[in-house]
């Protein structure tokens, strides 16, 4: 994995908050092939 759950937690509520959800489902992808 590498990065701490914490610091995707966070980075999912950046998100949410600014309503990005290209970036969020980007980001989600990047998590899931891990």
């Amino acid at each position: 994995m590498g990065l701490p759950i914490a610091l995707l937690e966070l980075t999912l509520e950046q998100l949410e908050k600014t309503n990005n959800l290209n970036a969020a489902c980007w980001f989600s992808q990047q998590i899931i092939n891990l």
